[in-house]
């Protein structure tokens, strides 16, 4: 497993150095069973520069040269944990910029705009883009090298497509963007328009769009109906509450297609929700001998073959419909602990203890092992290459006689397609506990 360590309040800093962006990863980059290089096109981000910089293509073309490349021509230094880099130079008198990705590309030229051009780029409710074109573009007169530290910058955070993007349209996402791709970021969670995959898999199973339509929340309170056991909220909130409109969800879905059209042209990895064993309470009439939690909202446990059966659907139809970067996020213990596919661990008496000194000490608990490998397998049946983005937020505040339950439940995943968020490194992070597992 690998953790990313997410620290919110170094956001400011990305206006001066766009590889020092909001993450930080305690592990190198072959750790990761992804390959973040080739990705995106030069004139993708060339896009970008017009629209940010009000340039036409032509003037684009006429004053800058960018080019994708497979290496940079310094050497990597020994601080850098990746290959992904930029070249910064001059050439046949127009600023030239090669990168090793589309996000590096743009990354470089935000780097050249910063420091030579004494340019900035913010969000518009921080004071936007600080832009003066100049007369004559300075001179870049010895090339520049810089490699990323790590190789992943993450941004987001589910409960921000309730918070701020549920009310996003295009043109807001675009300039999201233009600013994400400018600051180094390359991974982002894409969890806009996926109540009507939903829908569409749980009609599969039964259930009725109006039934559906009620579990699911309104627009602004999303979040909490995909993950958070709460449902039916936001019914006296204008458009887009609840019952969730049909044509509301349809219109997110089609603006899903547009964002991870351009976010794949940029480069970026966009990650994809999966199913998470959170169900209409419909399910337990449906299916009375699956294991669903009985009471309040309805939980699948996941290693009921129920599970599975669900996440098949779900993948093939997401996947058919918007493709996929082979990364997905879902977060949970998956286990109900009751009903007729509960576990029963023998001997969890010798997991008590709290006093191991290494790693390969630690025992793994089965429960916790069962459950997480059963989530993992349901999203590689459909897709081999998944990797598992996982919030670290459930794992705050736990001890060190957790820690077979954590060893379980990462050792579940094979080794380069687990990695976990830290969410409250600058306050709380996890990375530094757990015998570093």
């Amino acid at each position: 497993s690998v953790f990313v360590c997410l620290a919110l309040p170094v956001m400011m800093s990305l206006a001066r150095h766009c590889f020092f962006s909001l993450l930080a990863v305690a592990a190198a980059e072959d750790l990761v069973a992804f390959d973040f290089a080739g990705r995106g096109s030069a004139s993708a981000v060339a896009d970008v520069l017009s629209r940010v910089l009000h340039l036409t293509q032509e003037e684009v073309f006429s004053n800058f040269d960018l080019e994708l490349v497979t290496e940079c021509q310094a050497p990597r230094p020994k601080g850098a944990k990746t290959d992904l880099c930029f070249d910064l130079m001059m050439s046949n008198e127009k600023v030239k910029v090669a990168a090793t990705s589309g996000i590096d590309l743009a990354c470089g030229a935000a780097w050249y705009l910063r420091n030579m051009c004494n340019m900035s780029f913010s969000w518009n409710r921080t004071g936007g883009h600080q832009i003066e074109i100049p007369k004559k573009w300075p001179s870049v007169k010895e090339r520049i090298t810089r490699y990323r530290t790590v190789p992943i910058s993450y941004f987001n955070n589910v409960v921000t497509f309730s918070y701020s993007y549920a009310w996003y349209d295009f043109a807001q996402w675009e300039a999201w963007l233009d600013w994400a791709a400018l600051n180094g970021i390359n991974v982002f969670i894409a969890y806009t328009g996926q109540e009507e995959i939903y829908r569409k898999t749980f009609n599969a199973f039964g259930v009725k769009d109006a039934d559906f339509a009620e579990w699911s929340n309104g627009a602004a309170w999303l979040a909490w109906s995909r993950g958070q056991s709460m449902h039916g909220i936001g019914d006296h909130c204008g458009d887009a509450c609840m019952p969730l409109p049909g044509s509301w969800m349809k219109m997110q879905w089609q603006l899903q297609k547009q964002i991870l059209e351009r976010s794949r042209s940029l480069g970026f990895v966009s990650v994809l929700p999966t199913f998470q064993g959170n169900l209409p309470p419909v399910f337990r009439q449906l299916y009375p001998h699956a294991n669903i939690s009985k009471s309040g909202a309805a939980w699948l446990d996941a290693v009921d073959p129920l599970f599975s059966q669900i996440q098949k659907h779900y993948m093939d139809i997401m996947i058919a419909d918007w493709g996929t970067d082979h990364w997905y996020e879902t977060d949970g213990y998956f286990n109900q602990q009751q009903g007729p596919w509960r576990l029963r661990a023998a001997g969890r008496r010798s997991l008590q203890q709290t006093s191991w000194q290494r790693p390969e000490d630690v025992p793994s608990d089965p429960e916790a092992l069962a459950h997480a490998a059963a989530a993992y397998k349901s999203m590689n049946a459909t897709d081999p290459k998944a990797i598992w983005l996982y919030q670290g937020w459930i794992w705050r505040g736990w001890g060190s006689d957790k820690l077979p339950f954590m060893k379980g439940f990462v050792s579940a995943v094979p080794p380069k397609h687990f990695v976990m968020l830290d969410m409250f490194d600058e306050v709380d992070p996890e990375w530094q506990k757990f015998h570093d597992f």
